[in-house]
């Protein structure tokens, strides 16, 4: 008990020397528990719950959690785990002091729950053991929706107008831009600037000319109840210098054009042997101050072999030359700016770079909001990256470890060339493309110094791509984007493998086949996996899976170790896929039974795809074979060089490909079916079986008489949602889900944050298979960015959730 007193003695002496002029310089961190009415914790993340704290019962003056941390942490404000916490630290005019009153009222959306929390500051810094708010069950308007911001060209009033309701009543909070804490970050402060609005608008006449806000709202019911406060809408980012140092990219000089057609890209288009190039280091000093000089070091092989000082004026790049004899040798170049850390940077971690002498070179062009919003929340990722830049860089890095990566039997050292960013290139909004084309695929017709080119427009910042800018995830395109690296893929003649996929609903809608009278997709003939008959034989990079290279594309990039781009820089060349005409001058498969049995002298029939118009890599099988051959005794058939077409070409494009076919064998009064993809013939071709190829084929035999046809008229036993098709898709895909019974439905999109896209269907439907297509719009009726969206199918009391990509 002495003890216990003598502790409380000291915390209490702790609490109280502190002076209020310390409250602007300590931390006041104030984190609780919060739990549902039912006595369960509240795990729901923002937006589904919000809180907004004010002080001294004062809410004209309010932070929200989007509020920053003063210390470094990957935790947010409403983390999802059953807690909250906010900087109290943040309030500034007046100050917090001790002896304040601390109130937050916490919403969470999905419970339809509200509690206020009501403390006092006891002194600063404050130590105390956590409280715990329980939430109670209100009637909670709906936070106010489809904010919009415009600006008076003339007065500079700002318009804020928002989704109204009947019988309710908004309140209106800005905050200022240029209201920073000393770290740089935004004190994200809301002032209330309006209340009792009966209107679906405000009209700030307050706001000048030479700031900017941000501006959040709130519906207040009748009985005084405040909904969860609206998403912010705000202005275009602004931007606080902060000290900072940064290696946007090390280039090479002179810069050379690759040769259209060249017939030896290992050599045309790269510097001559010997001569002298020049390795140029660009380095962005992101502060306001002029920084004089500052040292820089070379090193080759890791060996230094340059060092000196540059002045970099504020806000400004400069430039660091180093020459060089040239070898097609491999060496690595590191630059590394301020060594010895004598400039104290808010990011230290990204003053050094290391290229590849060697490696293909990639170009980036990005408009100048993109660049900008990555500058002011790329830091936000906590993995010490402070720019676009980083961002870019980390995708050179990231990439160059799965080539390094992928090995495998017939790419034993991985992919053996390096990708080396050569320049980047900023331009003014809305100016991509430069020189026709696409804004994103080819930025630059007109720029052949590079190998690779990728556009970044403005537009990427509509919608929520780049909206996390907290989670360290593959998944999440503002720490990796990888579909970029999928689309930069085709600028090095890799094709789409997904485009292998056979895709049938059971409706015959592609394999038209038929035996005993049915058609054979959804039959034990041919089984659906979601509405996929057969999936392509490689996943990896070029087929949705974004973080590593499989064997087929490593073996396709390894036919061009060295090459300089010939027939075009961009998605896609005039020579994408040129490698799937190498096939082998014979083709011979051997027939197995799934127990490896060998199906001596079965009856063969082959189905070639048709065309399907409208749909990226379409085919259409349809009843009538297109070859009748026989296997001899030991199960063999030759197929000759291309049995995957009349004309001996294979197709992998809009509308048509025809890399696949179906294979029918018949043994013993049994029949079974299965697929051949042009895949296997070119890995044999690239193993040197040049003459001919081998492979073995099992089938799954089936007596005639249990075919079963699954789309006959037999109603679900349950509720099932199904794949969509196609996946990925561009600009629509087809989304089917089975009912057995009449039910009230709803089928929503969902992006990767939780926040709802579209509503496809709303309302009562019968039993049996239903459809719905989405044309990859929101509610607006904008495109949606790239990206993973999900959809939803509530039926009853049934929820069914699943995943898909849209890729622009």
């Amino acid at each position: 008990m002495r003890f216990l007193l003598a502790f409380l003695t000291i915390l209490f002496f702790t609490i109280n020397v502190y002076t209020q002029s310390d409250a602007e310089d300590i931390s006041v961190y104030y984190k609780n528990f919060v739990k549902h009415s039912a006595g369960d914790y509240c795990y729901h993340p923002s937006p589904e719950a919000t809180f907004t704290a004010y002080l001294n019962n004062d809410s004209d003056q309010v932070l929200i959690e989007n509020a920053p941390r003063w210390k470094n942490s990957s935790d947010p404000n409403i983390s999802g785990n059953g807690t909250f916490g906010i900087e109290l630290g943040n309030f500034f005019d007046p100050k917090l002091k001790t002896g304040d009153s601390v109130h937050v009222r916490f919403t969470c959306n999905a419970a339809h729950e509200q509690g206020i929390l009501n403390d006092s500051v006891l002194g600063i810094p404050w130590y105390f053991f956590p409280k715990t708010l329980t939430l109670k069950s209100v009637n909670l308007p709906d936070p106010p929706e489809n904010l919009k911001l415009q600006i008076d060209s003339l007065t500079f009033h700002r318009i804020i107008s928002w989704s109204g309701a009947s019988n309710q009543k908004y309140e209106i909070y800005r905050r200022v831009y240029s209201d920073t804490l000393s770290s740089g970050l935004p004190r994200m402060v809301y002032y209330r600037i309006g209340f009792n609005i009966t209107t679906d608008f405000f009209i700030d006449s307050t706001a000048v000319s030479s700031e900017k806000y941000g501006y959040i709202v709130y519906s207040v019911s009748d009985e005084g109840i405040h909904s969860s406060h609206s998403l912010e809408v705000n202005e275009d980012p602004y931007i606080k210098p902060g000290m900072d140092l940064d290696i946007s990219y090390i280039g090479r000089l002179p810069r050379q054009d690759y040769v259209w057609d060249s017939e030896a890209p290992w050599i045309t288009g790269w510097p001559s042997v010997g001569s002298t190039v020049y390795w140029q280091a660009v380095i962005r000093n992101w502060s306001d101050s002029n920084l004089v000089k500052i040292p820089y070091k070379w090193f080759l092989d890791g060996t230094l072999v340059d060092s000196s000082s540059v002045d970099i004026p504020a806000g400004d790049t400069v430039a660091v030359n180093y020459p060089w004899q040239w070898t097609f040798d491999r060496h690595t170049l590191k630059f590394v700016i301020d060594p010895e850390n004598v400039v104290a940077e808010e990011e230290e971690e990204n003053n050094d770079l290391t290229i590849y002498t060697n490696a293909i070179s990639a170009g980036f062009y990005v408009e100048q909001s993109v660049y900008d919003y990555f500058h002011q929340y790329q830091k936000d990722l906590g993995i010490h990256s402070n720019s676009w830049d980083d961002w870019a860089q980390r995708h050179v890095l990231m990439w160059n470890g799965m080539f390094k990566a992928a090995i495998y039997s017939d790419s034993p050292d991985g992919v053996l060339d390096r990708i080396r960013l050569d320049k980047i290139t900023i331009v003014p909004d809305n100016a991509l493309p430069l020189n026709g084309g696409l804004a994103t695929n080819d930025p630059d017709f007109l720029d052949k110094t590079i190998d690779l080119q990728w556009g970044f427009p403005t537009t990427l910042l509509d919608g929520n791509f780049y909206a996390d800018h907290k989670n360290v995830s593959t998944n999440n395109p503002f720490y990796f984007e990888g579909s970029l690296l999928h689309e930069l893929g085709h600028a090095r003649y890799l094709i789409d493998q997904y485009g292998f996929n056979v895709h049938d609903n059971g409706s015959g809608n592609t394999v038209a086949i038929e035996e005993n009278g049915y058609q054979i997709a959804g039959t034990p003939y041919l089984p659906i996996t979601g509405d996929v008959v057969h999936a392509a034989n490689y996943k990896g990079l070029m087929n949705g899976q974004y973080t590593y290279v499989d064997e087929y594309s490593a073996a396709a990039l390894n036919l061009i170790v060295g090459h300089r781009a010939i027939e075009g820089n961009y998605n896609a060349p005039g020579n994408i896929g040129i490698f799937l005409q190498d096939l082998p001058e014979e083709n011979v498969v051997t027939l197995k039974d799934t127990q490896g049995n060998i199906l001596s002298n079965a009856g063969v029939r082959i189905y070639q795809a048709g065309p399907k118009d409208g749909e990226w890599y379409g085919k259409f099988y349809d009843d009538e074979p297109d070859l009748y051959l026989s296997a001899d005794e030991n199960g063999r058939v030759a197929l000759g060089r291309c049995p995957f077409c009349k004309t001996g070409r294979i197709e992998h494009g809009y509308g048509f490909s025809n890399g696949v076919i179906i294979l029918r064998a018949e043994y013993e009064g049994k029949i079974g079916y299965g697929f051949l993809e042009v895949t296997s013939f070119n890995m044999e071709y690239w193993r040197g079986n040049t003459k001919e190829g081998n492979y073995e084929l099992r089938i799954n035999l089936n007596e005639l008489s249990a075919i079963v046809a699954e789309n006959s008229n037999v109603l679900p036993n349950d509720f099932e949602l199904l794949q969509n098709f196609p996946n990925p898709f561009n600009p629509e895909t087809l989304i089917r889900y089975r009912l057995p019974q009449t039910s009230k439905i709803s089928l929503e999109i969902y992006d990767v944050l939780g926040a709802r896209v579209r509503v496809l269907f709303k309302g009562t439907q019968s039993p049996g298979e239903h459809a719905m297509k989405w044309d990859g719009k929101n509610e607006r009726g904008d495109d949606c960015s790239s990206g993973i969206y999900f959809y939803k199918l509530m039926a009853d009391q049934n929820i069914l959730i699943k995943k898909m990509m849209l890729i622009r």
